[in-house]
């Protein structure tokens, strides 16, 4: 990551990570607060093209992003505390129904 930072943009962060791996029919989950981070734009942009879908946990309003994902799930709050919490339980409901599913 901080490579990439460092020699081309913290912009390109994200996006630059999943150029050699995402593909259509892969889902991409996205994780933010604002919905405003340019990197998680450009790796939303970057899954559309390949025609992979986008997941969004957002906050907020859902920010830019919003209208960049497939699905959402916007935490309607203005506190980050609140909406960090949220998708950290998401994240692990999500987690263990993998691991169910996968058994």
């Amino acid at each position: 990551m901080t490579a990439v930072g460092n020699d081309l943009s913290f912009d390109e962060t994200f996006s630059r990570q999943l150029e050699n791996v995402v593909a259509s029919g892969d889902v991409v989950i996205l994780i933010t607060g604002s919905g405003n981070s340019r990197n998680l734009i450009q790796a939303a942009k970057l899954a559309r093209e390949r025609r992979a879908k986008v997941v969004g946990l957002l906050g907020f309003d859902g920010g830019k992003l919003k209208a960049l994902c497939d699905e959402s799930l916007l935490i309607a709050s203005d506190q980050y505390g609140v909406i960090e919490d949220m998708h950290m339980a998401v994240a692990h409901i999500l987690t263990f129904y993998l691991k169910q599913k996968k058994a």
